[in-house]
């Protein structure tokens, strides 16, 4: 814009107050008041015109331009007053409105095709009644996001993407350890990998082979892998990120900091959706499985795993741990796996089965995916009933101190947050206590 050939009485109204929310780096330094800039735009003003709009669009945008302009962009015209921005939501939202309101539609082509893992449109498409209302929504939405991780280093999986995503501000939605994967998860996976690049057509008897799933048979119940549904804003760019390159050994070649753990692209220890529409496929997979993780016992039978196993000379136990969190308990479910993976190690016990659930973060989320996992978190609150009390009585320490047994537990469960993890080792039982 030309300033010099606009008048101050033909701006719209609250064009001035707009112009004048903008700040120069001498602000952002503190060195100068805010009123400093006061009227910059003004005809008056030597050097001013013709001034050049730039609306920008990306993650914490505002903080780290203002960064940039503070700590690294040292060119003098930037130093020197010639370059402003605007430091918060309201006046950046003002100032658009003021400048490109006009706008039905963005009026710049996308240079990144939405096919490619670095296009933010393929993460976060621009959704809304107006422009307007996309670039600046009035409330952030949790998104559902989901990270498969498989053998042979399931522990070592577990414990750095839980790490990772404490570290970020996920929270864990959902979690389920499963035997090998059903076919139709395992095509969706490899359907997604073929679509990156990461495989090819051919890949896919091995990549099978990879993930436990038998396509002659039902799944393998020897193979162990874990499936997380994690929430946050913005969750499945933020995941893929951190994950890196499909390929383990390449993001090494590259010395790029990545969660995968693996030899090759085949043999991938973390796969995780990077796309929205994947992360929903792969969510109703999961969550419309009609496998039981935990099944109560035969009437007459005894319970699998129950019975000691004689093992060079050690008798092996399976123990069932349940934790219940309240809903207005500061502590998630991500920490809680994490401390008791180590306590579990520690005490030489193994996880042969864990599923979890976070009722909360569930009904945060904008995803219709998010009802159907809370139905699965029913299903397995139920499934806890069916062990009956005296099965449950001695599981957590909080059916001690809430009172009522066993089902003060389920009803906390049933509340907020649930963790059933069933460990295997010698002496389970009473090391698991």
């Amino acid at each position: 814009l030309d300033f010099s050939m606009i008048n101050r009485q033909e701006l719209p109204a609250g064009a001035a107050g707009a112009l004048d929310s903008f700040r120069d780096y001498a602000q952002l330094v503190k060195r100068v008041s805010e009123e400093a800039t006061r009227g910059w735009w003004s005809p008056s003003q030597p050097g001013r015109s013709p001034t050049i709009f730039l609306c920008l669009r990306g993650d914490s945008l505002i903080s780290r331009l203002s960064q940039f302009f503070i700590k690294e962009w040292k060119l003098a015209p930037a130093t020197g007053g010639e370059v402003l921005c605007t430091t918060t939501v309201m006046a950046a939202r003002q100032a658009y409105r003021t400048l490109f309101g006009g706008l039905s539609s963005p009026s710049f082509a996308e240079t990144v095709p939405r096919t490619n893992l670095g296009s933010l449109a393929r993460f976060n498409p621009l959704e809304g009644p107006t422009l307007e209302d996309a670039l600046f929504p009035n409330k952030i939405s949790s998104d559902l996001t989901v990270a498969v991780l498989i053998p042979p280093k399931l522990d070592l999986a577990l414990f750095r993407v839980l790490t990772s995503c404490e570290q970020q501000e996920f929270t864990l939605a959902s979690a389920v350890m499963w035997g090998g994967l059903e076919e139709r998860l395992a095509r969706t996976i490899f359907e997604q990998e073929v679509s990156d690049g990461h495989l090819s057509d051919s890949d896919w008897s091995t990549f099978c082979q990879s993930v436990g799933c038998s396509q002659s048979s039902e799944p393998d119940a020897n193979f162990k892998c874990i499936s997380l549904a994690l929430a946050r804003p913005q969750a499945v760019k933020k995941l893929a990120q951190l994950c890196g390159h499909g390929d383990p050994s390449l993001n090494q070649q590259q010395l790029k900091a990545s969660l995968r753990i693996g030899k090759d692209r085949i043999f991938n220890g973390v796969r995780c959706a990077t796309s929205p529409e994947v992360a929903m496929k792969w969510l109703s997979s999961l969550s419309s499985s009609d496998r039981q993780v935990f099944a109560a016992p035969e009437k007459g039978g005894a319970p699998p795993r129950s019975l000691s196993i004689e093992e060079s000379e050690r008798f092996l136990e399976c123990s069932l741990i349940v934790f219940a969190l309240p809903p207005d308990i500061d502590l998630g479910l991500v920490r809680v796996i994490r401390q008791l993976q180590t306590s579990l190690g520690e005490q030489g016990l193994h996880t042969v089965g864990l599923v979890a659930s976070d009722r909360v973060s569930l009904s945060n989320t904008a995803s219709t995916v998010g009802l159907d996992l809370l139905e699965m978190n029913d299903r397995l609150l139920a499934s806890l009933r069916s062990w009956g009390e005296h099965r449950l009585q001695h599981l957590s320490p909080l059916a001690t101190t809430a009172g009522g047994g066993a089902e003060a537990v389920l009803e906390l469960a049933g509340e907020g947050r649930v963790l059933v993890v069933a460990c295997e080792g010698p002496v389970a039982v009473e090391r698991g206590r």
